[in-house]
């Protein structure tokens, strides 16, 4: 299992405990486009799917976990990217 199979799994197993940085890192990685909106939210965008989920930054800055329900929204925009493509998992480029 590769790093970010790791990340994104631990991601899935406690949504409580999810920082904004590992959050960013998984969507990122399967094919988000994730941008600052304006009053500290984000919006990441998948780039092929259209499949979006916005987010509030945390208070206290990037190493403050992010709130359980944007997590699962973001898990389900994940899902359906993954769905839309056929539910190929992404490959890794290195």
């Amino acid at each position: 299992m590769a790093q970010w199979e790791k990340r994104e799994a631990t991601v899935r197993q406690n949504t409580k405990a999810v920082r904004q940085a590992d959050l960013l890192g998984v969507l990122e990685r399967a094919g988000f486009s994730c941008r600052r909106g304006r009053r500290g939210h984000w919006t990441c965008v998948h780039i092929e799917s259209q499949a979006r989920c916005t987010f509030a930054e945390p208070h206290g800055g990037a190493d403050s976990f992010v709130k359980p329900v944007y997590v699962r929204n973001a898990l389900a925009a994940l899902d359906a990217a993954r769905s839309d493509r056929g539910g190929e998992a992404e490959t890794p480029e290195e």
